[in-house]
């Protein structure tokens, strides 16, 4: 059996071993030997999706400029992004007008109404949660590159399945990484490909938020390739939406775990998902229940 990783947004400057470390030494160094006897593969696709993408959102005040040529499916994209995370967080269209009018107007061009409400919105969210709202613009132009463009989701599923398709797996998911699996999860139902899922973990998904949702292909529910699926989440990721994915927000049959405390700078970050005692008790568990099965 291995344990398959599935990195998140904006991880080109990296290679694939490096973040393999990373991600093994973080569970090593608070469950030292867990991963000892058990191969760990990290799935990549950061430089594909960068090539597709040429960078991400910086901040809301270059926001204007970024986006001055994008079409408007992907201002809608955004738009709907920043529009749902803003609600959650209590900034409703009239509290981002009344709390940031005037602020954008020298950052926005005139005549772009829908660009100078994502520009708004986006700086209401910095001006609330900085650190977590930067999470939110790096995620904005990847994610929909991936789920809007058909040659970069080709790119990216081609570098993953593979290794996706080695049985048994335990997959470990981040982030877009989330969004990645669950999509081809849903090809290797549909195609009735022979593959053992044990364990879908996915940690700070965003596969929860309209946007995503509406764009995705094929039916939202837990694959049948997937034996048990569990997801983490910090109610202070603003890319979850600090909810469970169930189904009402995604899809029936998905375990959930909010008690996530992460304590890094933003609670988004990987390696505080990654020493959560109970998503380690969980790996050991499934290791060791599938070493005795297996022998």
């Amino acid at each position: 059996m291995t344990v398959l990783f599935i990195h998140g947004i904006d991880q080109q400057e990296f290679t694939a071993a490096q973040l393999l470390t990373t991600w093994t030494n973080n569970i090593e160094d608070v469950a030292p030997g867990l991963l000892l006897n058990t191969p760990v593969q990290m799935a990549y696709y950061a430089t594909i999706l960068a090539e597709f993408s040429a960078g991400s959102f910086s901040s809301a005040t270059t926001m204007g400029s970024d986006l001055s040529n994008a079409n408007s499916a992907e201002l809608n994209f955004c738009y709907d992004v920043l529009d749902e995370i803003a609600i959650a967080n209590g900034l409703d269209l009239s509290t981002v007008q009344q709390v940031m009018s005037g602020e954008t107007d020298d950052i926005v061009p005139m005549g772009s109404s829908l660009l100078r409400s994502i520009v708004r919105i986006a700086a209401a969210l910095e001006k609330k949660a900085p650190q977590r709202t930067e999470i939110v613009l790096r995620l904005l132009k990847q994610a929909y590159i991936y789920l809007t463009v058909m040659s970069a989701r080709r790119a990216v599923d081609s570098a993953v399945r593979p290794m996706i398709e080695q049985n048994p797996q335990i997959l470990i998911t981040h982030s877009l990484g989330t969004v990645v699996a669950f999509n081809i999860l849903q090809q290797l139902e549909k195609e009735m490909a022979s593959i053992d899922i044990p364990l879908f973990i996915t940690l700070g998904s965003p596969l929860g938020l309209e946007a995503f949702k509406a764009r995705l292909e094929g039916p939202r529910k837990k694959p049948g390739n997937v034996q048990r699926w569990v997801n983490f989440f910090d109610t202070s990721d603003i890319v979850t939406l600090g909810k469970n994915l169930d189904i009402d927000t995604f899809a029936d049959g998905i375990e959930n775990d909010g008690t996530v405390n992460n304590k890094s700078k933003n609670a988004h970050s990987i390696a505080g998902y990654l020493i959560h005692q109970n998503l380690i008790d969980l790996l050991r568990n499934t290791i060791n229940k599938e070493f005795n099965l297996r022998g």
